[in-house]
C-alpha cells in the first residue's frame, strides 16, 4: 500500500513550520511567488535552516519559475505552476 504523503505549502514563520511537520506535515512549502499573499522574499528564509529538524523537507514553490521577476531558491524540492496570463516569448 502506498503511503500518502503530505506538504502544507504557504508556510510564512518558523513556527508554523514547526508545527506543520511536529503534527505530521512531511513537508512544507515556502511560496517565492511576489504576487501572492504568502510570498517570503529568497533572504527571508534563512530560518529554516536554523529553526527546523535536520531532516525536513522544505519545498520552494514557484509560479512561472523562467520569469525574472519571479526570484528566489532554496528548499528541498520545486512545485511549479502558471499563474494563468500569456506572455510572449
Amino acid at each position: 500500500m502506498n503511503r500518502v504523503r503530505i506538504k502544507i505549502c504557504g508556510v510564512v514563520t518558523p513556527d508554523d513550520a514547526a508545527f506543520a511537520l511536529d503534527t505530521g506535515a512531511d513537508a512544507v512549502g515556502l511560496n517565492f511567488y511576489p504576487k501572492s499573499p504568502r510570498y517570503l522574499p529568497p533572504d527571508a528564509t534563512a530560518w529554516e535552516e536554523r529553526r527546523l529538524p535536520p531532516l525536513a523537507v522544505t519545498v520552494g514553490v514557484f509560479v512561472e519559475p523562467d520569469d525574472p521577476d519571479d526570484g528566489g531558491s532554496g528548499g528541498t524540492g520545486t512545485t511549479t505552476t502558471t499563474d494563468g496570463e500569456r506572455r510572449a516569448p
